[in-house]
């Protein structure tokens, strides 16, 4: 999506974010978590390309959040160099704009992960980390966090309680079934916006269909 904005991928995340933006006309949409069921479906690819386009439309704030203490990529991904991350807002008290990046060549803020802490889960369900998103949705249109995948760990969850709306991703021909269900049995089918399938060999414009109103 950054480096071909104009490519059909792009314009597919062009459509989930309408498809969000039509939903967030009926009900407050304001902080949006990103997972999936197990790892390497392309979760992070989601969250990073719809925080991407979300802040390409004019006047709208976007941040992003890596909210994966245990095995963040963001930064790595879109090449940020951290004087401070999540973790160091959430143990030491760090300044906010300390955390903050801006992606390269984007409009897009990033709050990614520096340190990996020793208690991730606990970290996600303190008051600071609830007081930091009540933060953030004060102060821009959209936060999309990115989450570590729903099964065998807690974080998921428990952010997923916190924020409005999730996107769920899967991967075609690879997730299996009874995992899907696990994983949306977990997350609470109603706070779940839709799903993403990702790597279809299909026609583009089949990317994001799965997200229903």
């Amino acid at each position: 999506v950054m480096l071909q904005p104009e490519s059909a991928i792009a314009e597919q995340f062009r459509s989930l974010r309408s498809r969000i933006d039509a939903l967030a006309e009926k009900r407050p949409l304001r902080t949006i978590a990103v997972t999936s069921a197990l790892p390497e479906e392309g979760k992070t690819m989601a969250s990073i390309s719809l925080a991407a386009v979300s802040a390409m439309q004019l006047a709208r704030r976007v941040v992003l959040v890596e909210c994966d203490l245990r095995e963040p990529t963001i930064a790595a991904a879109l090449g940020l160099r951290l004087d401070a991350g999540i973790t160091e807002l959430l143990v030491d008290g760090a300044p906010l704009e300390r955390a903050i990046q801006r992606a390269p060549g984007t409009s897009l803020d990033v709050i990614a992960v520096r340190g990996l802490p020793q208690n991730p889960s606990e970290l996600l369900a303190s008051d600071a980390f609830r007081r930091l998103l009540e933060q953030l949705a004060a102060r821009y249109e959209r936060v999309i966090l990115d989450l570590p995948p729903t099964l065998g760990l807690p974080d998921a969850k428990i952010v997923s309680g916190l924020c409005d709306g999730t996107v769920f991703v899967v991967r075609a021909d690879a997730t299996p079934q009874a995992d899907i269900e696990s994983a949306l049995d977990v997350l609470g089918r109603e706070r779940v916006l839709g799903v993403v399938m990702n790597g279809a060999d299909a026609p583009t414009d089949q990317y994001a269909k799965y997200i229903r109103g």
